[in-house]
């Protein structure tokens, strides 16, 4: 197993190890390329390049993987400076909160605890659900283009 970055129509190989985690653009190459990608070049020279169709399975996985990255660090600064999730799987237990009525105790993104008012509540919950269609939409034209 390597890892490997494509840039354009070519794809850097890593090597065994990882070269930046935070980096989405790297995959997992175990030997095979999806979708029926040429290998042209070997591997022994460091650089392989594919064709189109890899290109556009390429750009599709980082894309996908950018845009559940984007979402899973989506959040909401009250006017405290307080900062709560609001990912999407956090929206089911802030409407659940919010059918209560009741100031609750909500924990923050940092893990302390804060009284939150249904109406901030609504105001994080409606600006996760914001957010969220800003990254698929962009996350749609990103996939319009491949």
């Amino acid at each position: 197993m390597s890892y490997i970055k494509v840039v354009g129509n070519i794809v850097t190989v890593a090597g065994m190890v990882h070269p930046n985690p935070s980096d989405t653009s790297w995959f997992e190459y175990n030997g095979s390329f999806p979708s029926g990608g040429r290998l042209l070049w070997s591997e022994e020279e460091g650089v392989i390049v594919v064709d189109e169709e890899f290109e556009r399975e390429s750009v599709r996985i980082a894309a996908k993987a950018a845009r559940q990255a984007a979402l899973d660090m989506l959040t909401y600064t009250f006017e405290d400076g307080n900062t709560i999730q609001v990912r999407p799987q956090d929206h089911s237990f802030l409407s659940l909160a919010i059918q209560l009525g009741n100031p609750i105790d909500w924990v923050m993104e940092d893990d302390t605890v804060r009284l939150t008012s249904t109406q901030e509540l609504t105001e994080a919950l409606n600006s996760g659900v914001q957010q969220g269609v800003s990254i698929w939409s962009t996350y749609t034209e990103v996939l319009k283009d491949v």
